[in-house]
């Protein structure tokens, strides 16, 4: 409750210091800004609950909605008024090469990890028998 409401000053302290982003955040921003209010009051009703595995889930999608609020808050600079994001990307061939390169790197990752976690959850039930 207590990040609530520093979060709530907060607003005012932004009104005043970061006028273009308070706009943002009232303006095109303001579902997902009430979409993380929402996550955060499911959050602490589950913690009275003692609900303790949903509130992870509920606490983080309060702050993905809120990290994407800022996102669409500040859009299109990355860095307000100098730098949009269309500025500060890389060029087509070098983003190109990097989802190549993930690509290859998922096809190798995921099925090691995916073998790691068979071998790991066999010798768990083994030792539960």
């Amino acid at each position: 409750m207590a990040v609530g409401v520093v979060a709530l000053g907060g607003i005012a302290v932004l009104h005043a210091d970061a006028p273009r982003l308070f706009d943002g955040l009232t303006g095109r921003a303001l579902p997902l800004v009430a979409t993380s209010a929402a996550f955060g009051a499911a959050s602490l009703f589950l913690l009275w609950r003692r609900a303790f595995v949903p509130v992870r889930i509920t606490a983080a999608l309060a702050v993905i909605a809120i990290i994407w609020g800022w996102a669409a808050g500040q859009y299109p600079y990355l860095l307000v008024p100098s730098v949009t994001i269309a500025q500060a990307a890389a060029p087509h061939t070098t983003l190109a090469a990097m989802l190549a390169s993930l690509a290859i790197g998922a096809v190798l990752l995921i099925p090691s990890l995916a073998l790691l976690f068979v071998l790991f959850q066999r010798e768990h039930r083994a030792e539960l028998s």
